[in-house]
Protein backbone atom coordinates (compact mmCIF):
# COMPACT_ATOMS: atom_id res chain seq x y z
CA UNK A 1 0.00 0.00 0.00
CA UNK A 2 1.17 3.41 -0.85
CA UNK A 3 0.85 5.88 1.57
CA UNK A 4 2.25 9.38 2.68
CA UNK A 5 1.33 11.58 5.49
CA UNK A 6 3.12 14.70 7.34
CA UNK A 7 3.91 12.17 10.25
CA UNK A 8 5.67 9.08 8.22
CA UNK A 9 8.94 10.20 9.04
CA UNK A 10 8.72 12.09 12.24
CA UNK A 11 9.57 9.24 13.92
CA UNK A 12 12.08 7.96 11.53
CA UNK A 13 15.70 7.71 12.06
CA UNK A 14 17.78 7.76 8.41
CA UNK A 15 20.85 6.00 8.35
CA UNK A 16 23.66 6.87 5.45
CA UNK A 17 23.76 3.58 4.37
CA UNK A 18 20.00 4.33 2.96
CA UNK A 19 21.02 7.57 1.81
CA UNK A 20 23.74 5.50 -0.56
CA UNK A 21 21.70 2.61 -1.42
CA UNK A 22 18.74 5.23 -2.79
CA UNK A 23 19.98 8.61 -3.28
CA UNK A 24 21.04 8.29 -7.37
CA UNK A 25 23.78 10.96 -7.19
CA UNK A 26 25.60 9.77 -4.17
CA UNK A 27 25.46 6.14 -5.39
CA UNK A 28 26.62 7.51 -8.64
CA UNK A 29 29.07 9.35 -6.80
CA UNK A 30 30.89 6.55 -5.00
CA UNK A 31 30.79 4.14 -7.51
CA UNK A 32 32.37 5.85 -10.55
CA UNK A 33 36.06 5.90 -9.28
CA UNK A 34 36.17 2.29 -10.11
CA UNK A 35 35.86 3.12 -13.41
CA UNK A 36 39.36 5.26 -13.22
CA UNK A 37 41.12 2.18 -10.79
CA UNK A 38 40.02 -0.24 -13.69
CA UNK A 39 41.58 1.99 -16.52
CA UNK A 40 44.94 2.55 -14.20
CA UNK A 41 44.86 -1.24 -13.45
CA UNK A 42 44.35 -1.92 -17.39
CA UNK A 43 47.31 0.50 -18.00
CA UNK A 44 49.35 -0.97 -15.31
CA UNK A 45 48.99 -4.49 -15.93
CA UNK A 46 49.60 -3.09 -20.52
CA UNK A 47 53.63 -2.51 -18.73
CA UNK A 48 53.00 1.29 -19.45
CA UNK A 49 53.72 3.84 -17.38
CA UNK A 50 50.73 4.59 -15.36
CA UNK A 51 51.21 8.25 -13.33
CA UNK A 52 48.46 9.63 -14.91
CA UNK A 53 46.81 7.18 -14.61
CA UNK A 54 46.83 6.90 -10.74
CA UNK A 55 46.53 10.34 -10.21
CA UNK A 56 43.32 11.06 -11.86
CA UNK A 57 41.89 7.42 -10.42
CA UNK A 58 43.11 9.27 -6.58
CA UNK A 59 41.61 12.86 -7.02
CA UNK A 60 38.61 11.11 -8.45
CA UNK A 61 38.22 8.75 -5.60
CA UNK A 62 39.15 11.87 -3.01
CA UNK A 63 36.56 14.23 -5.06
CA UNK A 64 33.87 11.52 -5.07
CA UNK A 65 34.39 11.21 -1.47
CA UNK A 66 33.60 14.72 -0.36
CA UNK A 67 31.09 15.36 -2.53
CA UNK A 68 29.32 12.40 -1.56
CA UNK A 69 30.06 12.44 2.03
CA UNK A 70 28.81 16.07 2.22
CA UNK A 71 25.25 15.33 0.17
CA UNK A 72 25.29 12.43 2.75
CA UNK A 73 25.65 15.05 5.82
CA UNK A 74 23.06 17.44 4.18
CA UNK A 75 19.98 15.06 3.61
CA UNK A 76 21.06 13.58 7.21
CA UNK A 77 20.63 17.14 8.50
CA UNK A 78 17.47 17.91 6.64
CA UNK A 79 16.13 15.20 7.29
CA UNK A 80 16.63 15.32 11.40
CA UNK A 81 16.45 18.87 11.88
CA UNK A 82 14.89 20.52 8.49
CA UNK A 83 11.72 22.16 8.72
CA UNK A 84 8.36 19.90 7.38
CA UNK A 85 5.33 20.83 4.62
CA UNK A 86 3.27 18.52 3.02
CA UNK A 87 3.88 18.40 -0.49
CA UNK A 88 2.05 17.06 -3.47
CA UNK A 89 3.29 14.55 -5.99
CA UNK A 90 3.10 16.22 -9.46
CA UNK A 91 5.05 13.17 -11.50
CA UNK A 92 7.27 10.50 -10.70
CA UNK A 93 9.73 9.06 -13.58
CA UNK A 94 11.21 5.91 -12.93
CA UNK A 95 13.43 4.19 -15.35
CA UNK A 96 15.62 0.72 -15.03
CA UNK A 97 17.64 2.01 -12.62
CA UNK A 98 16.89 5.90 -11.84
CA UNK A 99 14.07 8.38 -11.36
CA UNK A 100 12.91 11.43 -10.51
CA UNK A 101 9.95 12.21 -7.88
CA UNK A 102 8.58 16.21 -8.85
CA UNK A 103 6.67 17.66 -6.26
CA UNK A 104 5.08 20.76 -5.42
CA UNK A 105 4.38 22.34 -1.97
CA UNK A 106 3.86 25.49 -0.12
CA UNK A 107 6.41 26.98 2.57
CA UNK A 108 5.21 30.42 4.39
CA UNK A 109 2.81 31.24 1.94
CA UNK A 110 4.78 30.68 -1.02
CA UNK A 111 5.00 27.98 -3.31
CA UNK A 112 7.49 25.48 -4.41
CA UNK A 113 8.40 22.88 -6.62
CA UNK A 114 10.56 20.32 -5.92
CA UNK A 115 12.56 17.04 -7.75
CA UNK A 116 14.51 14.34 -5.83
CA UNK A 117 16.46 11.78 -7.96
CA UNK A 118 16.66 8.38 -6.84
CA UNK A 119 17.42 4.79 -7.54
CA UNK A 120 14.39 2.91 -8.72
CA UNK A 121 12.79 0.27 -6.93
CA UNK A 122 9.86 -1.71 -6.21
CA UNK A 123 7.14 0.30 -5.82
CA UNK A 124 8.58 3.91 -5.80
CA UNK A 125 8.48 3.87 -9.63
CA UNK A 126 4.47 3.37 -8.85
CA UNK A 127 4.21 6.22 -6.58
CA UNK A 128 0.53 8.17 -8.33
CA UNK A 129 0.82 11.70 -8.63
CA UNK A 130 -1.22 13.61 -6.51
CA UNK A 131 -0.40 11.48 -3.49
CA UNK A 132 0.92 13.85 -0.42
CA UNK A 133 4.20 13.26 1.72
CA UNK A 134 6.10 14.94 3.22
CA UNK A 135 8.94 16.82 2.23
CA UNK A 136 11.95 18.40 4.64
CA UNK A 137 14.13 21.39 3.86
CA UNK A 138 16.50 24.12 5.66
CA UNK A 139 14.41 26.55 5.92
CA UNK A 140 17.22 29.47 4.75
CA UNK A 141 16.35 27.14 1.67
CA UNK A 142 13.29 26.28 1.25
CA UNK A 143 13.86 25.83 -2.69
CA UNK A 144 15.50 22.88 -1.99
CA UNK A 145 13.58 19.95 0.00
CA UNK A 146 14.41 16.38 -0.22
CA UNK A 147 11.69 13.35 0.69
CA UNK A 148 12.77 12.00 3.66
CA UNK A 149 10.64 8.67 3.56
CA UNK A 150 12.62 7.90 0.15
CA UNK A 151 15.78 6.85 2.75
CA UNK A 152 13.83 5.45 5.64
CA UNK A 153 13.82 1.98 6.17
CA UNK A 154 10.73 1.91 7.01
CA UNK A 155 9.67 3.29 4.04
CA UNK A 156 6.22 3.13 2.96
CA UNK A 157 6.85 3.10 -0.71
CA UNK A 158 9.53 0.74 -0.62
CA UNK A 159 9.03 -3.27 -1.28
CA UNK A 160 13.24 -3.79 -0.67
CA UNK A 161 12.76 -7.65 -1.55
CA UNK A 162 11.09 -7.67 -5.09
CA UNK A 163 9.84 -10.68 -6.33
CA UNK A 164 12.36 -12.80 -8.74
CA UNK A 165 10.74 -12.99 -12.11
CA UNK A 166 10.61 -16.71 -13.18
Amino acid sequence: MLRGTPDDTNERRIEAVSIIKRDYLVSLLLTSPFAFWAAYIIRRMGGGLAVGYLVIAAAATLAALAIGMTRIARILSVAETGERATAEVKQVIAGKNRGRIHFKYVYNGQAFEGVQAFRARGSLKKIPKGLRVTVAFDRRKPKSAIVPSIFSDQNPFFEEREPRRP
